[in-house]
């Protein structure tokens, strides 16, 4: 009743929790990774103790945890006959064995060391020792873990024919929507406040399909950690943007650059100058080489030849009557 609880040292997990379970509860606890679902399961085991308020349990209750931790407690090097024969010494071997036929452990298998088990296999030896036990409520924590889509489904068969109360932590749909009827949502509080804000665990009022499309708006609407996240960068944004307007006040004020320089008024005019081209190139000839024309006349010294029809070279030498090499005499 009215129960807090919080790690030695650290601030409070969560507080003002009042809640009651018989033996036709179907509870799931539901929460962000985080929020304390297995310490809330401790509460209730009688593990920890709450730093306020008790806890009433009836002196004859029987409870049954699963965790993994219980796995990773086994002894690895007896099998699982040996295992089950140390929760009752004066068990029958075939007693034992038929027992753990009934959970999937026939054969080789019950006979076979812990260590050289599957965890879907280890799992199964400890729902035998849970059933084994007759609790009158059920404590799972991620009960489905190593478990295929077979086992689950059997799981939650097994935990409807179960006559006692049942509470479990898992993050498997199928076995939460087979098998509870109530939900419990765990709330991780947020010490950083100011004033501090511890979480809480209370009771949702309604079905598990309907919690899920509560988180799925949500989500959608950015309610749970986004609205924090953007708050933070908001103020970091508004800090540096702070920071920015601080420094360039501070800076001295920056010249302003050089003018170009003007440029000269009035327009600007090209001449064209009309007049005699320039004279075309003269070439003279060599001193002793008698110079020819294309049309056979002698050009004026000082004067290009002008140009006319083409005489081949050996015609224009027989009309200037300069002998070819291959004349005879």
């Amino acid at each position: 009743m009215n129960v807090s609880f919080g790690y030695e040292g650290y601030e409070t997990l969560y507080e003002n929790l009042d809640f009651g379970l018989d033996m036709d509860s179907r509870v799931a606890i539901v929460g962000p990774n985080g929020a304390g679902k297995s310490t809330f399961l401790k509460l209730l085991e009688g593990d920890i103790l709450p730093t306020q308020g008790w806890v009433n349990r009836h002196t004859k209750l029987r409870l049954a945890r699963f965790s993994q931790h219980h796995l990773e407690s086994m002894n690895l090097e007896e099998d699982c006959v040996a295992h089950m024969k140390s929760l009752d010494s004066e068990m029958p071997l075939e007693e034992a064995r038929a027992y753990l036929g009934r959970f999937g452990l026939s054969g080789e298998l019950a006979t076979k060391p812990v260590k050289f088990l599957s965890g879907g296999q280890k799992s199964r030896l400890a729902f035998a020792e849970l059933a084994w036990k007759q609790p009158h409520i059920m404590l799972l924590d991620e009960p489905t873990n190593h478990l295929d889509l077979e086992t689950i489904e059997a799981l939650a068969m097994a935990l409807n024919n179960f006559e006692g109360g049942v509470v479990l932590v898992s993050h498997d749909e199928r076995l939460i929507s087979l098998v509870v009827d109530e939900i419990w949502q765990v709330k991780k509080g947020d010490m950083e406040k100011d004033p501090p804000e511890p979480g809480y665990v209370r009771v949702f009022n309604g079905s598990f399909e309907e919690y899920k499309e509560r988180l799925r708006r949500e989500f959608e609407g950015g309610s749970l950690l986004t609205n924090k996240k953007k708050a933070e960068r908001r103020e970091k944004e508004e800090k540096e943007r702070k920071a920015k307007a601080a420094a360039s006040s501070s800076k001295p004020p920056a010249t302003a650059p050089k003018p170009a320089p003007p440029r000269p008024s009035g327009t600007v005019t090209v001449e064209r100058r009309a007049g005699p081209t320039a004279g075309g190139r003269t070439v003279e000839a060599p001193s002793g080489m008698q110079r020819l024309s294309l049309d056979g006349a002698d050009a004026p010294k000082g004067e290009a030849a002008p140009v006319g029809k083409f005489v081949p070279p050996h015609l224009r030498r027989a009309e200037a009557g300069v002998a070819d090499a291959w004349d005879e005499d």
